[in-house]
């Protein structure tokens, strides 16, 4: 028997107001030329905070505790022996000044409304942002043909 292993990701919808910040890829990363929003790998054992705390300091340059974490939705996908479960926080306060530091990895960073996001947009990042604005604290599952179903947190 063999065990199914997922890739664990963090993203991080950071709101002013109306609006959230994406970052542009580029080089040989995964989803060059697209929009998507600042993400990464968990660590192994780290806690997804931790996770999302040591992302936000890396790519952006920004503080954030754990207390400043909103879970916003959850995606996981399940395609062949791909496996995926991406974790999507709001975060709406944080200290310090918001900076491109892995411009390696990311051109540039920009503030948009979310009725007008930039266009091409990541889909993993399109995912959570719709499951964010359309399923609070829900999960958005794919199959191995890729169909979307959102199965909704439980009524507390």
């Amino acid at each position: 028997m063999t065990v199914a292993t997922a890739a664990l990701d963090i993203h991080l919808i950071l709101r002013r107001g109306p609006d959230i910040l994406l970052g542009r890829r580029r080089g040989n990363v995964y989803g060059r030329g697209q929009w998507a929003l600042p993400c990464g790998k968990v660590h192994p054992a780290e806690p997804f905070p931790d996770a999302a705390i040591r992302e936000a300091d890396e790519e952006l340059g920004i503080t954030i505790s754990t207390d400043q974490l909103a879970l916003a939705h959850t995606v996981a996908i399940s395609n062949g022996d791909d496996h995926h479960l991406g974790v999507f926080y709001e975060v709406r306060h944080w200290t310090g000044t918001i900076t491109n530091r892995e411009p390696n990895k990311c051109e540039q960073v920009r503030w948009f409304p979310l009725d007008k996001l930039a266009q091409p947009l990541m889909d993993y990042s399109a995912v959570g942002i719709t499951g964010y604005l359309q399923a609070p604290g829900a999960m958005t599952t794919y199959d191995a043909e890729m169909q979307p179903t959102t199965v909704r947190a439980a009524a507390g």
